[in-house]
């Protein structure tokens, strides 16, 4: 007989109230930026741009550094993505339905983001500066907080080269 897990259920349901664009401050800032922008009910592409740094700005207040000012590209990508009508402008329920998503998307990673420079800052750093310590001849001498801000310096170094590196290759 083979083990076999448990069948668990889908976790890609969101849970009422767990995330931020399933509550009402959400619906709200998103029909206002709506209200803002659109003309005869609708967002075209140049409403759209509005409609987007619009947005970013509004929940920008509610979580700051989750979304990022939308590019050209972004926006045509969120006209053929979200246009389920095809006729090139997005109305109220296509705009709530990218609102979300976009949201939703962009919130995933700056979580991942954030958990992933807290163990960065609090556990591989200090590590490091540890291992170094223990490593360098005379090593010892140097109290633990020189090496904390050495081994801290690098990595922002390093972190800053590679993302200079990843701009590189999107452009």
């Amino acid at each position: 007989m083979r083990f076999q897990l448990p069948r668990l259920p889908a976790w890609g349901v969101p849970i009422p109230g767990r995330r931020f664009s399933d509550t009402k401050a959400f619906d709200k800032a998103v029909g206002a930026v709506f209200a803002k922008v659109a003309v005869n009910g609708v967002i075209d592409d140049m409403a759209l741009v509005v409609g987007m740094c619009e947005l970013h700005f509004r929940l920008k207040k509610h979580v700051p550094g989750v979304t990022r000012v939308p590019t050209r590209d972004n926006v045509r990508q969120v006209l053929v993505g979200f246009d389920a009508n095809r006729d090139g402008v997005l109305d109220e329920t296509e705009f709530r339905r990218f609102a979300k998503q976009w949201w939703n998307d962009t919130g995933a990673v700056w979580i991942y983001r954030a958990a992933l420079v807290s163990a960065v800052t609090f556990v591989a750093i200090p590590e490091l500066a540890a291992a170094a310590r223990l490593k360098v001849p005379r090593g010892t001498e140097v109290p633990k907080g020189v090496w904390v801000a050495a081994a801290g310096l690098l990595f922002k170094a390093v972190s800053a080269a590679v993302a200079a590196r990843m701009e590189q290759a999107d452009t």
